[in-house]
């Protein structure tokens, strides 16, 4: 608005020259009404100018505000889905880790039940032979049972 109505701007030059003409027109150019008519004239013709700018001004902000939380919406959002993928990959990797365990038990057992029925099947094996074989098998059984727990820090519960 200032712009607009600074003494200099051609707006106003224009303003001013209408309103003296009309004043001329009346034979009151040397009056003080003729002054008063130049400037509202002046101040006529900013009016709408400035109102549409400031009407240009508020939607303009009123955008930036909703662009701003449109933003602040998508980056809370963003960040809740990458919390929740995070959770889904660490639970997904759980699972396996889980799965990959109880596989290995599986197999230890399997190993276990194994040795132990090879050595009970065999009848030419002397007990004593027999006896040390079972015990190495339970010593390995055991032996591997504890490296499990300690590199998953864990105790199966049988």
């Amino acid at each position: 608005m200032a712009g607009l109505t600074s003494t200099d701007s051609p707006l106003m030059r224009n303003a001013r020259a209408s309103g003296l003409a009309q004043a001329n027109r009346r034979g009151l150019v040397n009056s003080s009404i003729a002054g008063q008519a130049s400037e509202t004239a002046a101040l006529a013709a900013a009016t709408p100018i400035a109102s549409q700018e400031a009407a240009q001004a508020a939607t303009a902000n009123t955008a930036w505000g909703t662009n701003k939380a449109s933003l602040a919406s998508n980056e809370r959002n963003t960040a809740a889905q990458i919390a929740s993928d995070e959770k889904t990959k660490f639970a997904t990797l759980a699972a396996q880790d889980r799965q990959a365990q109880a596989d290995a038990i599986a197999r230890l057992n399997d190993t276990y039940t194994g040795g132990i029925g090879n050595t009970l099947q065999n009848d030419k094996i002397p007990a004593a032979t027999r006896s040390a074989a079972q015990r190495d098998i339970a010593n390995l059984y055991t032996t591997s049972i504890a490296r499990m727990r300690a590199l998953y820090n864990y105790s199966p519960a049988w």
